[in-house]
């Protein structure tokens, strides 16, 4: 194990100090951002065992059955693919609160909801989120309701993009099995302007409407 990890691998990427980076989770935070990034599993785990176990490029060579100058090669284009700007924000800590003498309470704190998230926002692979994008899908919302065939169709997408695609949604915990409802949440929010959120809360009210009469019913 290399005793400077993170911080070698952080100077590399960065080329600057540790502040508001989040050091705890980096690992984790690095497998994000070079998915993201479309480098290979193989290239992530070349990196790591480099920077982080401390093999050498000879141990790396061995394991790969390539050339010590390959690996080397392999290493630092993987280091400047991620540390590109666009792939840097992974890293960060959250931002904190601006006013830290407001302590917010529970029902002042909005429920994440992931379908108002821009797509470039999560850790799909640089060229799908391009090809998405050029193909006019922004949100999430705009592609949780696509199947797999139809995700499939999207130029620069292919097989392979679509079942990937469908792995970060998974991750996401947005359901696959509900694609017309999400269409017709998409279509209600956009043909009365309203967000995604305003949606939950007016269903939420209706259910809390439909128990209040179930329950009159039973009392008579």
């Amino acid at each position: 194990m290399n005793i400077n990890y993170p911080y070698n691998l952080i100077l590399k990427l960065f080329g600057k100090s540790i502040d508001g980076i989040d050091i705890e989770n980096f690992t984790a935070n690095f497998h994000k951002a070079a998915t993201a990034a479309g480098v290979s599993p193989r290239d992530i785990d070349i990196v790591l065992l480099h920077e982080r176990d401390g093999w050498s490029y000879a141990m790396i060579s061995k394991k790969y059955s390539c050339s010590r100058q390959a690996a080397q090669v392999w290493l630092h284009k993987a280091i400047n693919t991620i540390g590109k700007v666009e792939f840097k924000r992974f890293f960060y800590l959250p931002c904190v609160a601006e006013n830290p003498l407001t302590e917010p309470t529970y029902n002042s704190i909005a429920p994440e909801n992931p379908l108002n998230d821009k797509i470039s926002e999560h850790c799909f692979p640089y060229r799908y989120i391009c090809a998405l994008e050029k193909a006019g899908y922004t949100y999430i919302s705009d592609i949780a309701k696509l199947s797999r065939a139809e995700l499939r169709k999207i130029k620069g997408v292919g097989s392979t993009g679509a079942v990937l695609i469908e792995a970060v949604l998974k991750d996401m915990a947005i359901p696959r099995t509900s694609h017309e409802v999400l269409y017709a949440i998409t279509e209600l929010a956009k043909k009365y302007k309203i967000s995604y959120l305003n949606v939950e809360y007016t269903a939420k009210y209706l259910q809390t409407l439909e128990s209040y009469a179930n329950k009159s019913e039973d009392e008579y």
